[in-house]
């Protein structure tokens, strides 16, 4: 056994087996208190209370328990533990005696797990049919389901539809003495299900094999959902690769011509230079509008306008631009949501560099983002929308498999969520009738930030004129209508309804705009926590569909009186220092805040510092974009943070939200419900470096805004 002598709750003393059992060297012992080696986990919780309370003549202490212990290298070993009170030197102290436990048995030992477990949990002999001797309750459903005999003795052999790929498994476990994740496929009931067997041979003292013990599971659902997303890997694979290619080297020199030139002349300079559209200066260079070959045919020709008249009275204006950074898929919906078939394509500094048209982005396959979105916007019912939205993940996941960056799956994702609310908006005005008054809808969360991943709740609301031929309360009845059918909607397509109920379905969050001055005034001069956490919310507004002017005096409002607000500023920051980074003390990571299970992190909690700090210092500024990057961008770009500082921070985030989306998709794809939880033991050892890296930003973060954000201000 190990032996460690523990006085004041530091290590003292451990024999060689305990110190090799966790990897340290007499001398490292030295620096460790208890906790470093014995975790605060849940298999350890009874020890600690027992030490915590102090009672140290307890007998219960020299009670062998099942426990665990930190190595040096952050794992923990499973062993058996004993702790004795003693006084050494008149100071009370504890000696642990740590035995090291072999590998869980095959069998279930703990025959409560076996009631509980979905999966069929057996054990069979192991020999000829594999009769089983002993089958959990969800084993005994899934057989009879498979439709194995029911007879006096069913065996492992009539689960298989195939006896020789039964043969073929008994014989891999005789032989290797482990099968894990043997897939067959069997018809029941008319349709094809897929079973996972996983088995390990059990020997009796003289070797002999004696029984099978196993785990039956129905992975059906999930390989159904791998089998589409591979198709739709191979459909979209060309497409895939190109989408997601910047559009700089796309765009072609502009044809410029001036106000007053010809039309006849724009035409010839247009063939000259085999274009298919010029652009058009004003008279201090500054680019006003395009000519395009549409506008000639349908503005020129048709309209039988002289050649000699000026070009801007055919011209389309206000130019449509796109940064030369953006991606081909994200070109395309810039057209589609604009209905143009060019874009004046500009550099960093806002210089016009090219121009870009349709034909020159839907060269590649059929298939890709822009036809989901096409799908939706043109789906016929709420149940149609749904079904389009099912395709959302296996789309993520097929463009996380080419690298794209978290920003490019997270916009993704925010554009298949926009364009779905736009057309439950759309349905359900078609069924209540033209809305009584203008109105906006708007997104705030993670949908207002355009920070969509596949774990993403509701968080919206309506703004609606405040007209004066509508009676307020039929308005108030109708919008609230309107947002209880959106709602609904968005959760039969997958978006979960919010906990905490901020939607367009509560009248809290569906009002006039006089309502929603005077509870944004409230939620400032009440500063109550429940107040301060709606608007920590409500600073993400965006609007997704519907006049976007109705929201302008709330914008203007909240800038010109929140940053006078240090009070509400205080209150905001303390979001983004409730986050406690872990600690990394000798070899292991100590979960802090994020924690909600032994050996979990919540990378949601672990974002929000950032998030938080992005969006306080934007209201102190008063720049109005909600993205979390962009507002640190701007921040950069106006000399406000430091760039070095910019660039860990937006590294940090990029880390934390790439973790996020593998770890859900990961979910997904063995058809489990996604979270936004990782277990750390999961990760590789480069990972965990760059996730201490992360966390020691973080903690910057934070006493960066503690330090500019002193309590009342």
């Amino acid at each position: 056994e190990g032996t460690l002598l523990v006085l004041d709750g530091r290590c003292r003393y451990a024999n060689p087996t305990f110190l090799g059992m966790l990897g340290y060297t007499a001398r490292q012992l030295g620096f460790l208190e208890l906790l470093d080696v014995l975790p605060r986990e849940a298999c350890n919780e009874a020890l600690w209370e027992v030490l915590e309370s102090g009672t140290a003549g307890s007998q219960s202490l020299g009670e062998a328990r099942e426990g665990c212990l930190s190595r040096i290298d952050g794992s923990v070993v499973e062993c058996v533990l004993t702790l004795n009170p003693i006084m050494f030197g008149g100071k009370p102290g504890s000696i642990l005696l740590a035995r090291d436990v072999a590998p869980l048995p095959t069998a279930v030992r703990d025959g409560r797990l076996a009631l509980a477990v979905p999966a069929g949990i057996f054990r069979a002999l192991a020999a000829r049919r594999g009769v089983f001797v002993d089958v959990s309750p969800a084993g005994r459903e899934l057989i009879a389901q498979l439709g194995a005999p029911d007879g006096p003795q069913p065996a492992l052999a009539d689960c298989f539809a195939d006896p020789g790929d039964f043969e073929r498994v008994f014989g891999k476990l005789l032989a290797e003495g482990i099968v894990t994740d043997h897939i067959f496929r069997i018809e029941a009931a008319g349709t094809a299900r897929f079973i996972s067997l996983s088995a390990a041979l059990v020997r009796d003292e003289q070797g002999r094999p004696e029984y099978i013990d196993g785990l039956l599971t129905d992975v059906t659902a999930a390989r159904n959902l791998a089998a589409g997303r591979d198709a739709l890997i191979e459909k979209m694979q060309a497409t895939l690769l190109f989408l997601h290619e910047p559009i700089a080297n796309l765009g072609r020199d502009a044809v410029v011509v001036t106000l007053d030139t010809a039309i006849g002349d724009v035409a010839r300079q247009m063939t000259e230079r085999r274009a298919t559209a010029s652009l058009v200066a004003s008279e201090s260079g500054a680019i006003v509008g395009i000519v395009t070959d549409h506008d000639l045919r349908a503005r020129a020709m048709a309209e039988r306008r002289a050649l000699t008249e000026p070009a801007h009275s055919v011209m389309s204006a206000p130019l449509i631009r796109i940064p030369e950074s953006a991606l081909v898929y994200e070109a395309l919906m810039r057209m589609e949501e604009h209905g143009v078939r060019h874009l004046a394509v500009e550099d960093a500094s806002g210089r016009i560099v090219s121009v870009i048209n349709n034909k020159a982005l839907i060269q590649f396959p059929g298939y890709g983002p822009i036809v989901l979105l096409r799908e939706i916007a043109r789906a016929a019912t709420p149940e149609d929308v749904a079904r389009c939205c099912e395709r959302a993940s296996p789309l993520a996941g097929s463009v996380m498999d080419t690298s794209a960056r978290p920003r490019h799956i997270t916009s993704l994702l925010t554009s298949i969520y926009d364009a779905t609310t736009e057309r439950l908006i759309e349905l359900s005005v078609e069924e209540l009738g033209p809305p009584p008054a203008a109105f906006a809808f708007i997104a705030m969360g993670s949908q207002g930030r355009q920070e969509v991943t596949l774990l993403t709740d509701q968080d919206n609301g309506i703004v609606f004129a405040a007209s004066g031929d509508t009676d307020p309360e039929q308005a108030a009845d109708y919008f609230l209508r309107l947002g209880t059918q959106v709602c609904d909607g968005l959760q039969r397509a997958g978006f979960a309804f919010c906990r905490g109920r901020v939607m367009a379905s509560n009248p809290s969050w569906c009002r006039s705009v006089p309502d929603w001055l005077s509870t944004y005034t409230a939620w400032v001069h009440r500063g109550e926590p429940q107040d301060i956490a709606d608007l920590s919310v409500f600073l993400d507004f965006r609007v997704v569909h519907g006049d976007a002017g109705l929201v302008h005096e709330l914008r203007h409002r909240i800038d010109t009186t929140l940053p006078e607000e240090p009070a509400v500023l205080y209150q905001l920051v303390r979001n983004a220092l409730t986050f406690k980074p872990p600690i990394r003390l000798p070899g292991n990571i100590y979960l802090g805040g994020a924690a909600e299970h032994a050996g979990e992190i919540d990378l949601k909690d672990a974002l929000m510092p950032i998030v938080a700090f992005a969006r306080v210092y934007a209201v102190r500024h008063q720049i109005i974009r909600t993205h979390t990057l962009e507002r640190i961008d701007a921040l950069a770009d106006g000399n406000l943070l430091p760039s070095s500082s910019h660039d860990e921070i937006t590294a940090a985030y990029d880390f934390l939200m790439q973790l996020r989306l593998q770890s859900q998709l990961a979910a997904i794809r063995a058809g489990r419900p996604p979270t936004s939880s990782i277990q750390l033991s999961k990760l590789g050892h480069t990972q965990r470096e760059l996730l201490r890296h992360t966390f020691a930003q973080i903690a910057a973060v934070q006493k960066t805004i503690g330090y500019e954000f002193p309590e009342g201000g």
